[in-house]
């Protein structure tokens, strides 16, 4: 069983375009890779606009090439409905948007309070 995860990109009018994660969804997979390797704008604007990934890897190629399915990203009204919607699917476990600021913040399904994904890799990497 997959840990599910959305990967959202805020875009300047605060819409949010998102991909669909299904495997290792949690802080210590896509967390991790987010926060490794698609910390930038045009990465993390990237990742969220493959529509549907099997599993995130450090190369976007390899990534593309692993997914099983080929669908369209999600585009959501705002960050609110991003994480209300995310709340209400009981298959996303986990949800992650890149923000205008230029940082990741990582949601645990059926929370409303966002975290710093850096300061979460961070901590998981102390422990």
């Amino acid at each position: 069983m997959g840990t599910r995860a959305w990967i959202g990109y805020q875009n300047e009018d605060d819409t949010i375009t998102a991909t669909y994660s299904h495997w290792n969804g949690d802080p210590n997979g896509v967390g991790v890779m987010l926060d490794q390797y698609y910390n930038t704008p045009d990465k993390a604007k990237e990742v969220a606009n493959l529509g549907y990934i099997s599993n995130l890897h450090e190369d976007i190629s390899q990534t593309k090439k692993e997914a099983a399915n080929q669908i369209e990203p999600m585009i959501f009204h705002n960050r609110y409905s991003f994480i209300r919607d995310m709340n209400d699917d009981i298959h996303i476990e986990w949800g992650y948007c890149y923000t205008r600021k230029n940082y990741w913040m990582v949601y645990e399904g059926k929370s409303n309070k966002g975290l710093l994904l850096s300061k979460v890799v961070s901590k998981l990497k102390r422990e």
